[in-house]
């Protein structure tokens, strides 16, 4: 009987019963983890913001050959808010992370910093989206601006392309449910 007491007080002190709390090389390995996944997404998410402004140097070279009003101009203004949308969306994130001692301090913090990063590279996926819709609509028989729009294309698709690797690196779903 007493062999069983022994036995019982055993288990529960080996955790059967009790519940401890994580080792510190457990916290400090999911510290690291979360920390590279801020930094992984803070670089890509870099990129993206060169590719927003690059895209909205193109729109405006495709706006310096379009019609000055109309559906056109008004289509491409449209392109327009959407790429000034996501290019916020995406500079709110473009901040390198504290250095790794400060960073673990507070990782409540953190989790919600890299959560909102990824909800705004979503949301600025789905903006880029919405810009390459509205711009697949226009049409145009004049090839100087056709020329610009493809350009405009190709830069909004670079865009899509690094936020998509941002939502990757983040740990983030892949665009098209991180948009949905």
């Amino acid at each position: 009987m007493k062999g069983w007491a022994v036995l019982l007080v055993a288990v529960v002190l080996a955790g059967g019963g009790c519940r401890r709390p994580p080792a510190d090389a457990e916290v400090t390995e999911h510290a690291y983890h979360l920390y590279e996944k801020v930094r992984a997404g803070t670089f890509q998410l870099s990129a993206a913001s060169q590719s927003a402004v690059e895209a909205i140097d193109a729109l405006n070279k495709a706006l310096e050959a379009a019609p000055r009003s109309g559906e056109i101009h008004d289509a491409l203004m449209d392109v327009s808010d959407y790429l000034e949308s996501a290019g916020d969306l995406i500079a709110r994130h473009i901040d390198e992370p504290p250095p790794f001692a400060t960073f673990k301090r507070n990782l409540e913090a953190q989790q919600a910093r890299l959560s909102q990063a990824i909800q705004d590279a979503g949301d600025a996926y789905q903006d880029l989206a919405e810009a390459d819709g509205l711009l697949q609509t226009i049409q145009s028989s004049d090839a100087v601006f056709q020329k610009r729009l493809q350009d405009l294309e190709r830069a909004i698709a670079a865009a899509q392309d690094d936020v998509a690797s941002a939502l990757e690196a983040m740990g983030g779903p892949p665009p098209d449910i991180a948009s949905g």
